[in-house]
């Protein structure tokens, strides 16, 4: 009998869009930190909070309601905004194309970065590559993530 084969820890990011939970837009935000809070308890390890459209001032107040809610062991990223992150102590920041450069924006562990392909990733430095987006129902995560961390 063979062994089974060497399984490879999976890291699951649920990436946010507020826009498309469904919801008027007065109560998007308050349903995504609730999406969010449940894609941590289903078992999510990063939360990458990419609402590009927000002022600074919004995307603080909806950060600092899901790192209220959110549980500790889920860590919660914030797309491009490094000033927000290190304000409110976020779990990093993603840092897209245009944004700040990595060796600029070293002082904070990096969550990941948007690029062309693998080799771009490893030339800018950074520590990982974030790939996966869930657009299931709420209920539905917890089996999702469930399916995904099975060998």
């Amino acid at each position: 009998m063979c062994p089974p084969p060497p399984t490879r820890e999976i890291t699951l990011c649920y990436v946010t869009d507020r826009k498309g939970l469904g919801v008027s837009p007065e109560k998007q935000c308050e349903a995504l930190v609730g999406r969010m809070e449940i894609a941590a308890r289903a078992g999510v390890d990063w939360i990458q909070l990419r609402e590009k459209d927000l002022s600074g001032r919004a995307l603080a107040e909806l950060l600092r309601e899901a790192l209220r809610r959110v549980p500790a062991g889920c860590r919660i990223v914030l797309n491009d905004r490094l000033d927000v992150a290190c304000a409110l102590g976020a779990g990093g920041v993603h840092l897209g194309r245009e944004s700040l450069s990595v060796e600029d924006a070293r002082r904070l562990a990096i969550g990941g970065i948007t690029v062309e392909n693998a080799r771009a990733c490893l030339e800018a430095g950074a520590a990982g590559i974030a790939a996966i987006r869930l657009f299931e129902e709420a209920s539905d995560l917890p089996a999702v993530v469930d399916a995904l961390r099975r060998p």
